[in-house]
């Protein structure tokens, strides 16, 4: 039985200049756009169409002592959104960004439509209110955004 190269059928992958919309760059100059095309390819893992976690740093939230974990009520999802937004949901626990839970605090989604003229899909949010109200603060100032992108490159 002949053995069959799979890798002669698969598409190339397109460099991160070709899947720009160049109309999207219309307000820069021409030596601009021919600069933010070439740092695209130069660094293309940097930029993918796949969401993805920052494991560089954790973050913890501190609430108050007299905070009580409870599970807030469900908002309703319009029946035209719910295919939209279990995809999206999927999608998330697929990539790892969201996993099952069994805490006892739950907060409900917020479902808002994209888009002029809401036709691009839906953004969804979760509502935190109840526990943004027994946060802590956070006494840590913002570091400087040079360090940042010190650390970065």
């Amino acid at each position: 039985m002949d053995v069959i190269d799979t890798d002669q059928f698969k598409q190339p992958e397109l460099l991160p200049n070709q899947k720009i919309d160049t109309n999207s760059l219309s307000h820069l100059s021409d030596d601009q756009k021919t600069k933010v095309l070439a740092l695209l390819d130069k660094y293309p893992e940097c930029f993918s169409d796949k969401p993805d976690l920052c494991k560089v740093i954790q973050h913890e939230i501190n609430v108050s002592a007299d905070f009580r974990p409870k599970r807030l009520r469900v908002y309703r999802v319009p029946e035209s959104l719910k295919p939209m937004v279990e995809a999206q949901s999927q999608e998330l626990l697929n990539f790892g960004i969201i996993k099952p839970s069994k805490s006892e605090m739950g907060s409900p989604i917020v479902c808002v439509l994209k888009g002029k003229d809401d036709k691009d899909g839906v953004r969804i949010a979760v509502d935190y209110r109840y526990l943004n109200k027994y946060c802590e603060g956070d006494a840590y100032p913002m570091p400087e955004i040079t360090d940042l992108l010190q650390k970065v490159g």
